[in-house]
């Protein structure tokens, strides 16, 4: 069974149930099979809190029993009390670091399969880029604490945060996201943009997928903590019918405006000094931004003209887009 081909639980359980008999496999968790039956059946996110049985009785080594464990603590993490929740995400970060150097060898950030587990490393990413961000790395974890305004998974008191970060930034700087600058003094992103290659759901087959997973559960959790503050600056919520044939160009349309506009040119087309070196390094993408800049002014956008100096607040967006009707 090759198990790195599922990106949930359920598929892999499927091909459990062909390639393995319960008989055998109650014999080897030493239960009956009634209650392996009830686990593959109704009950397969109780697997994670037996997973070193259940790693021996399918006779999967390292990787493969990393990466089966991972299956179940992610079906396992949503019904889990917040303390055990905790405990299931530091050993999700510890199984994605002996997977890491199997899936992504060659260190590329957007295939990192660490990158996309983990909410804080496309923060902490993107908060390189303020002005005040630390030189030296000591100081990042408590300087980043004291800055962002609510991450569910840096805990609740200080010492979990800075603990946290200091954690995430090891990770973050090992997946190559981000480096030392010696020239500009200053720590950078190693590329402009980073997005994810795969979508979510069991159809996907590429191993981002279960981690994104994650960090959406997470993610989601913290918008909803946020309804109501002055953080939340979108909180809008549509809800329309339009016919099968259109999704497609509805996934596009929100892929390309909220990524690729957004995502892409926005922090260019209000920063000069970062648009004067992308005319340098990218002539083409200066023009998209050039015109993007233009048809935002043409619209009736106030857009704002800083320089470097100004960056001071990093963001996070949140797109969902969900069928009702079938």
């Amino acid at each position: 069974m090759d198990i790195f081909k599922f990106s949930s639980l359920a598929g892999a359980i499927e091909a459990i149930k062909d390639n393995y008999r319960q008989v055998d496999l109650a014999k080897e968790l030493a239960t009956t099979p009634q209650q392996i039956n009830i686990l593959l059946h109704k009950r397969p996110h109780l697997i994670y809190f037996q997973i070193s049985k259940w790693r021996k009785a399918l006779h999967l080594h390292r990787a493969d029993g990393d990466y089966f464990e991972l299956l179940t603590l992610l079906e396992a993490f949503h019904e889990a009390p917040a303390k055990t929740q905790e405990k299931m995400l530091d050993r999700a970060f510890h199984l994605a670091g002996r997977l890491e150097e199997q899936i992504q060898p060659q260190s590329r950030p957007a295939d990192s399969f660490i990158y996309w587990l983990d909410p804080i490393l496309p923060i902490l990413r993107n908060l390189t880029e303020l002005v005040d961000f630390p030189v030296d790395e000591q100081q990042i974890p408590a300087w980043a604490a004291n800055r962002l305004t609510y991450v569910g998974i840096l805990g609740k008191t200080r010492e979990l945060k800075i603990n946290r970060i200091e954690i995430a930034w090891k990770w973050l700087r090992g997946c190559g996201a981000v480096h030392f600058s010696a020239r500009k003094n200053r720590w950078i992103k190693a590329t402009p943009s980073i997005f994810s290659k795969t979508i979510l759901g069991p159809e996907s087959r590429g191993v981002q997928s279960i981690a994104l997973r994650l960090n959406q559960l997470v993610t989601y959790q913290d918008f909803s903590h946020e309804v109501g503050t002055p953080n939340l600056l979108g909180d809008m919520l549509a809800t329309f019918s339009l016919p099968s044939c259109a999704l497609p160009l509805l996934q596009r349309l929100t892929r390309d405006f909220l990524y690729k506009d957004i995502l892409r040119k926005l922090n260019f087309a209000i920063n000069r000094d970062d648009l004067a070196r992308l005319k340098d390094s990218d002539p083409e993408l200066y023009e998209e931004v050039r015109l993007f800049k233009d048809d935002l002014i043409k619209k009736g956008y106030d857009v704002p003209e800083v320089e470097d100096n100004d960056v001071d607040t990093t963001v996070q967006v949140l797109l969902a887009t969900r069928r009702l009707t079938r």
